[in-house]
């Protein structure tokens, strides 16, 4: 059986900041760090991880391990860790 979802709920703050992390990382040409942002994007908006999995191309046992990383370090470790 996989692994439940729990979907991340981010802030204001937090959305505001992922917005403009997004731009800079599709200006400097970062897609695969992009793409871990997205999926955290995507989860605060309700996709589960076979949707996000789905929308960016990756498995669902993929994105599962960028949301216990994402959960292990926290918003602000993450974003400065892409």
């Amino acid at each position: 059986m996989p692994y439940p979802h729990r979907y991340i709920k981010l802030t204001d703050d937090q959305r505001r900041q992922v917005k403009w992390k997004l731009q800079e990382l599709l200006m400097a040409g970062k897609s695969r760090a992009r793409t871990k942002l997205q999926a955290i994007w995507l989860s605060d908006r309700g996709d589960t991880f076979s949707g996000i999995a789905r929308h960016s191309g990756r498995t669902y046992r993929t994105i599962q391990n960028w949301m216990r990383r994402y959960r292990a370090m926290g918003f602000d470790a993450f974003i400065k860790s892409l």
